[in-house]
């Protein structure tokens, strides 16, 4: 009998099954026939557009196209990213009813069809980036055979609302993956948690990312033991991160950034054995610190990014063997870096960004695969040893700014020639650095910073025709720099130029403006005196759209085409005209505009109202005169409008929209008259109000109580008068911090209902979120500058802390009492009520004022004596009670007498340091020598030689009635003498109360 080779059979049996897998059903070939037909393209993403798809060709040959080898039916179905752009509904792809896998991922098939539900048959389905829209239709949840549901998409306009996640999820309890990012299942509000772990018991991967997430995360998921997989980025999920995701014991990955995230992150996240990724990043007030690690943990990615994570780096760290990336940026991490984080041998990406770090900086071992290391915004000062820059041979991304670094910069970092980021600006390195060795050795570098140390950059050798590599981002500000680099000409992709805080002098030339794809220059701090247009063919503005030319001495009419730039700042020059062509260059896109500090003469051109997109206007200390356009006031966009210290005149104009942005109106220091306008009720996003040192005539603005987030108004030396009260009003501008109506004609009782509520001056004490009062713009930020009196003199503000509260009523005619409600404001700063007519006495209750600095009560009617817990106001810097009525000692204290006698004198009941001595006349006959009482209480010497010279003109009786008393009991002595004082200091001060009271006069009419 013949043997049979052994591998007949296999050769058989593989014949078999290749003739069998090829038999497609005819019709299901006509079915995918007809949906090719059907369907349409976008020749952009795809030109296949199925072209293997022919009747010559058996069905289960073609792409994307799975057969069972069995029966020849169609099971899986792959058309992902072919570009496809029809709609599906009545499609023939739905009498596939042996469909187990559908992919239709990327592509734009508009809504989900209804007829989903009839491939029954399906678990898997993937219909992610599918730019569907829309409700996800209930049919979802008939497919009761789903294992793997992929619903993601690139944007949030799908949803699941009616039905919601909870209806449609509720039978598909065979499900282990359930991708839905970016589809809105808020409607669930903080139920879907509770939805999930119902429903889903066999559940492994689970991404929800932009899904609209609420709440904490709910105990109930700690039923999905079996989870391998979270993603809960973008969401508005608060609390802490649960402990039991520590035990989930097949967790690989846990992102959860950008969200709400509060409390402390368990130690054991960072124990679980096989977790590979960790992204908490983005989630603020999220605190936590390092545990030990477990020797070769699985972690491939740590991001802990813009967190409040705290402590230092465990040398532990490098046991994990697998770490590719490290991402700490903007923690709250310091101490050293351990050494042995240099020999991690697979870490790619290192970022310790803006943390305080200090020491040495690590080496890395021989076989790092490291390309990306960013150590800037720490405080380290010792370089890399030049020997360990070999050891990075990958090195592509550079960053060591903002650091301490000294000395020079070693030249052994020309070795890393695949360097494309290189960033030493802001530290301390200093020598002089010739930038044609490094731009002859780094010919892949595009973007090199070395602005902003002690450096010298040496230009020989970078002529016009050098070689050099094409970079995207040079910055050389604070370089010592005597001309504009001249090889700039032939950088046809430069895009960013910084050549600031440099000794340039002269024209800037020309070809400066058309230098590659330029879009951001900056050669502000220079000495440039003129502008050397451009050449700019066709085009009749400049390409370049940040534009920074503050601070040198420029001249002349300001040039056209500057104002084709999305952002132009040309404050502090000389400029004295603006070109008279504007219109011919102006672009509707300008977003900020500065000449403050210029020499600016005319009127404002209206030229300036066709910006419809203009954000910030800055025009302020100028010589502008005329009146302001309305048109300015009808700019849709309009955030800041800055006018102050000009020569304006007329009204400001009642022409704000109801769509009005305004958030900073300045025009401090014009000639202004008229009234406040009431359209600037309608200016809602309104922060900063300074209408000061005008002419304007008008009551209390009652009608701005609708701007709840006003926090400066300043109407100081204006001709506003009359009672401050605004009936109705419960709290008038919650969010004030700076209340100015200084030097007016204001009257009235100043207790008042509505009246210092303001919640943002309470409460200070303890505050550590240090910040400046700024508005909230696109593209860029601005800070208000606020003129403020206080401590005897005159401040300009350009940098407001979100601490500093400042109320300034001095120079009116308020009277009444000390308003009591003051005595809240315990985060008050400066506070002036001088030059009114208030009387009774200071409050207690003023004491409470523990944040402040400057405090002015002077020239008033203020009785009765010193509160003596003022000794307790450990920062007031500034004391002024003179001219008042107030009598007693000074309360003793180091704080109240380093203080000079000028912030008490005035008061002629008040005595005590620094006060001079108070002198009075012995009653000797023939003798009119002073006495100086040089103590704070007599001597009983004293007091009986003062009793015995009156005995002399009383009678005997009184001697034993008054004397005895007076003499023996110390408390009646005190009280006697004490009111024999007041007496004869009235009686000889008289004139000098007389004179006090024309000095306030005279003040008054000179302010």
């Amino acid at each position: 009998m013949t043997k049979i080779p052994c591998f007949i059979p296999l050769l058989y049996i593989f014949l078999f099954t290749q003739s069998v897998s090829s038999q497609c059903l005819h019709d299901q070939k006509t079915f995918l026939l007809e949906l090719k037909h059907n369907l349409t393209f976008d020749t952009e993403t795809n030109t296949d557009k199925l072209e293997g798809w022919n009747e010559s060709n058996d069905c289960c040959q073609w792409s994307g196209i799975e057969c069972d080898i069995s029966t020849g039916q169609v099971i899986g179905l792959d058309l992902s990213w072919k570009g496809i752009n029809t709609s599906l509904n009545s499609s023939t792809l739905f009498n596939l009813n042996t469909l187990q896998k559908l992919d239709l991922s990327g592509n734009y098939i508009g809504t989900i069809p209804q007829e989903i539900s009839k491939l029954s048959q399906l678990t898997y389905l993937n219909l992610s980036y599918g730019a569907y829209t829309g409700q996800v239709p209930i049919e979802i949840s008939k497919l009761v055979k789903l294992v793997v549901l992929d619903l993601s998409i690139p944007s949030m306009s799908s949803s699941m609302e009616n039905p919601n996640l909870a209806i449609i999820i509720q039978n598909l309890t065979n499900l282990s993956e359930l991708y839905i990012d970016q589809t809105d299942v808020s409607i669930i509000g903080n139920k879907w948690a509770q939805a999930l772990s119902s429903s889903l018991p066999n559940l492994q991967v689970l991404s929800m990312k932009f899904c609209g997430l609420t709440g904490i995360v709910h105990n109930s998921l700690s039923k999905l033991k079996n989870l391998s997989v979270i993603r809960f980025d973008n969401n508005h999920i608060n609390g802490s991160i649960p402990d039991y995701f520590g035990g989930f014991k097949n967790l690989t990955v846990l992102t959860l950034s950008q969200c709400d995230l509060t409390g402390v992150v368990p130690k054991s996240i960072f124990q679980v054995p096989t977790l590979r990724i960790l992204d908490l990043s983005f989630n603020q007030n999220l605190q936590g610190s390092f545990p030990e690690f477990y020797e070769n943990g699985s972690f491939e990615e740590l991001v802990l990014a813009h967190s409040s994570f705290s402590g230092v780096i465990p040398s532990s760290i490098s046991t994990l063997k697998r770490l590719c990336t490290i991402d700490l940026t903007m923690c709250s991490l310091h101490g050293s870096i351990p050494s042995s984080i240099g020999s991690i041998s697979l870490l790619e990406h290192l970022d310790l960004s803006y943390n305080q770090f200090s020491g040495p900086i690590p080496s890395f071992s021989s076989n790092n695969k490291l390309t990306y290391l960013a150590l800037n915004a720490n405080n380290f000062k010792d370089f890399i040893s030049t020997t360990e820059w070999g050891k990075l041979p990958n090195l592509e991304y550079l960053d060591l700014s903002n650091n301490k670094l000294e000395g020079l910069i070693p030249m052994s970092i020309l070795k890393l020639e695949g360097l494309t980021y290189v960033d030493f600006s802001y530290n301390k390195f200093n020598g002089t650095l010739k930038l044609v060795e490094i731009l002859h050795s780094l010919s892949y570098l595009e973007e090199l910073k070395l602005s902003h140390n002690f450096l010298s950059i040496d230009l020989n050798g970078c002529g016009v025709n050098s070689s050099f590599p094409q970079l995207m981002t040079l910055g050389l500000a604070s370089c010592n720099l005597s001309f504009v680099p001249e090889f700039l000409k032939n950088q046809t992709s430069l895009m960013t130029l910084d050549l600031s805080m440099n000794h340039i002098s002269g024209t800037l030339p020309g070809w400066v403006w058309r230098i590659g794809r330029l879009d951001t220059l900056n050669v502000s701090s220079n000495h440039f005196v003129h502008l050397e247009p451009p050449s700019l063919g066709d085009s009749t503005c400049l390409p370049i759209e940040y534009l920074d030319l503050h601070s040198n001495d420029l001249q002349g009419e300001v040039p056209g085409f500057l104002f084709c730039s999305f952002i132009l700042d040309c404050s502090n020059n000389h400029f004295t005209s603006i070109d008279h062509q504007l219109g011919n260059y102006i672009s509707e896109m300008t977003a900020f505009i500065s000449f403050s500090r210029n020499s600016l003469h005319g009127n404002i051109p209206k030229e300036l109202c066709n910006i419809t997109y203009l954000e910030i206007l800055n025009l302020e200390h100028n010589y502008l005169n005329g009146t302001i356009p309305d048109c300015l006031m009808t700019l849709p966009q309009l955030g800041v409008l800055n006018l102050q210290k000009n020569n304006l005149v007329g009204t400001i104009p009642d022409q704000f929209q109801k769509d009005c942005e305004m958030q900073t109106l300045d025009l401090n220091g014009n000639s202004l008259q008229g009234h406040i306008p009431q359209s600037l009720a309608k200016c809602e996003q309104l922060t900063t109000l300074d209408l000061g040192k005008n002419h304007l005539n008008d009551t209390f603005p009652c009608h701005l109580k609708t701007l709840s987030d006003l926090q400066v108004l300043v109407l100081r030396s204006n001709e506003f008068h009359g009672n401050i009260d605004c009936s109705g009003t419960h709290t008038l501008w919650p969010k004030l911090q700076i209340f100015d109506l200084a030097s007016n004609h204001f009257t009235g009782d100043l207790q008042s209902k509505f009246l210092f509520k303001w919640i943002a001056m309470m409460g200070a004490k303890g505050k550590t979120e240090y910040g400046y009062l700024r508005n909230d713009l696109d593209e860029t930020s601005y800070r208000s500058i606020v003129t403020l009196n206080f401590k005897g003199s005159t401040y300009e503000l350009q940098y407001i802390l979100t601490v500093f509260n400042s109320i300034d009523l001095s120079d009116n005619a308020f009277y009444g009492m000390f308003p009591t409600e003051l005595g809240r404001l315990n985060g008050l700063k400066v506070l002036n009520l001088s030059h009114n007519t208030l009387s009774g006495n200071i409050p207690l209750s003023i004491g409470n004022l523990t944040e402040i600095e400057s405090l002015d009560l002077s020239c008033n009617s203020f009785s009765g004596n010193i509160p003596q817990n003022l000794v307790s106001l450990y920062s007031l810097g500034y004391l002024n009670l003179s001219y008042n009525k107030l009598s007693g000692m000074i309360p003793t204290s180091t704080q109240l007498q380093s203080f000079n006698a000028s912030s008490y004198e005035g008061n002629k009941g008040l005595y005590g340091p620094p006060l001079t001595p108070i002198v009075r006349s012995k009653p000797e006959l023939g003798s009119s020598k002073p006495v100086s009482l040089e103590e704070t209480e007599w001597s009983s010497k004293d007091t009986l030689e003062w009793m015995l010279r009156g005995a002399g003109v009383g009678l005997p009786v009184g001697v034993m009635i008054f004397v005895g008393p007076l003499l023996y009991i110390k408390r009646w002595r005190e009280w006697y003498l004490y009111h024999l004082d007041r007496l004869i200091m009235k009686i000889l001060h008289k004139e000098d109360n007389a004179s006090a009271r024309r000095r306030r006069r005279n003040q008054r009419q000179r302010h």
